[in-house]
């Protein structure tokens, strides 16, 4: 999922819903939908904190070092 010049991969957003601070997006595999994972962008900041696939976890945790919005 290629956002904000990252690197793509293979999935796609297949859903959004709000939650707390932000949007959490539902991932589909594009090559094999029994694949799923999730992202959650902080709209308040504006960046992804959460990246969920079966193959990579990745989790922002601390937001203070960025500028206040």
């Amino acid at each position: 999922m290629r956002i904000w010049g990252g690197i793509a991969d293979d999935f796609r957003v297949a859903g959004a819903e709000v939650e707390g601070e932000g949007v959490r997006l539902a991932l589909v595999a594009l090559k094999d939908p029994r694949f799923t994972g999730s992202a959650f962008v902080n709209t308040k900041y504006g960046v992804m904190t959460e990246y969920v696939t079966p193959a990579r976890t990745n989790h922002v945790r601390d937001l203070s070092w960025l500028p206040r919005p």
